[in-house]
């Protein structure tokens, strides 16, 4: 509380960027030594044009390279205090706090999280079923074109299918791109996959456009468990390839409108 008077008073000078930036740091440590996240994200919020002009201005590589310019070890203590932010928020299920954060280093920062940071505000974000899922995608894809090498467990795999199909905060083509990707990763497939994979991948082909794909996991369903399809998930399928639209009232014309045409392709993709 008294750092953040301070920052008000206007007692800092902020034309000595090098002071100022250093009260920041102490700043924002002190709140997340306290789990005070709601003022850390305040100071953030607040402080924001002053520390990324900064942050911009220059990296030094060994020393102080000039009035204004960071040191190294300065810029990697921020690095460092930035991405303990994200995980005590994630620990602390603090989606608003961290919402606001990811957002303004979206905007205004240069640097990606780290990579297990990354991947930590994705299985939280896959567990949760929670918005913030598509940031932390997007980030663990940029790791990924930097050479990291993503490997899924099943259970997250699982999360990021079934949690991504229902997921309206994100735009469908997005949900497509993370589920095509998550199969991928759990390729090639073998008895080892769980069934519960399976229907979550049939789920996301069923939610979509691209449903008649679905015979293409039912093929690897029916090789890797034999037998074991699920006799309510196999319900919903067909339901889905009828082309009945089952949210409407069986009196309602529109309820079979798509009926001849989804089974002629459907047919089409069986012959």
């Amino acid at each position: 509380g008294a750092m953040g008077k301070l920052f008000s008073s206007g007692l800092i000078d902020k034309t000595d960027r090098r002071a100022y930036f250093e009260y920041f740091l102490m700043s924002v440590s002190t709140c997340l030594y306290h789990q005070k996240l709601r003022q850390a994200i305040v100071l953030f919020e607040r402080e924001q044009d002053h520390v990324f002009a900064i942050l911009g201005s220059g990296k030094a590589e060994g020393g102080e390279e000039g009035n204004g310019v960071i040191t190294r070890q300065k810029r990697q203590q921020y690095e460092k205090l930035k991405n303990e932010f994200v995980l005590i928020a994630l620990g602390l299920e603090a989606w608003g706090a961290l919402g606001k954060l990811l957002s303004i280093l979206e905007q205004r920062d240069g640097e990606p999280l780290r990579f297990e940071t990354a991947c930590e505000l994705v299985t939280r974000s896959a567990h949760r079923g929670h918005m913030l899922l598509k940031k932390g995608m997007k980030m663990l894809w940029q790791h990924e074109a930097r050479g990291e090498d993503v490997k899924l467990d099943y259970g997250t795999a699982y999360y990021l299918l079934a949690n991504t199909t229902g997921n309206r905060s994100i735009h469908y083509y997005s949900r497509v791109k993370i589920a095509d990707w998550v199969w991928d990763k759990v390729s090639p497939l073998d008895d080892g996959v769980p069934l519960a994979l399976f229907y979550a991948r049939l789920n996301s082909h069923s939610q979509g456009k691209d449903f008649l794909k679905s015979f293409d996991v039912l093929e690897h369903l029916d090789r890797c468990h034999p037998g074991r399809a699920d006799p309510y998930q196999m319900q919903m399928l067909t339901t889905k390839l009828s082309g009945l639209k089952i949210d409407l009232k069986n009196d309602d014309p529109l309820k079979y409108a798509d009926c001849a045409s989804t089974l002629d392709d459907a047919y089409a993709k069986l012959l």
